[in-house]
């Protein structure tokens, strides 16, 4: 026996959203697990500890959760130039 619906028919049921790869490049923002991991913290206030330690740019949203755009981790780094080693003027040859 078909279970009684009010409107005479069984409403369809929506189907489950499509689960986006977390690393896919549309997404601006680390998902919520993906900060988890970064940070090794659970809670918001010790990631947000994490993330100021660490340097990583992120902001707040509303509910007070650290939001990091993938930009500030995936971006490359700028190549390190080391500076020239230090002589005394006096040992410098003039040229």
């Amino acid at each position: 026996m078909k279970p009684f619906h009010p409107h005479g028919a069984r409403r369809a049921t929506a189907s489950p959203a499509p689960e986006w790869p977390s690393a896919t490049p549309s997404r601006l923002f680390l998902l919520r697990h993906e900060v988890e991991e970064l940070t090794g913290a659970k809670r918001k206030n010790k990631q947000r500890e994490v993330l100021i330690r660490n340097g990583i740019r992120h902001t707040l949203n509303a509910a007070g959760w650290p939001v990091v755009p993938r930009s500030a981790i995936e971006a490359p780094l700028a190549p390190v130039h080391a500076p020239d080693a230090w002589s005394p003027s006096v040992l410098r040859r003039a040229s």
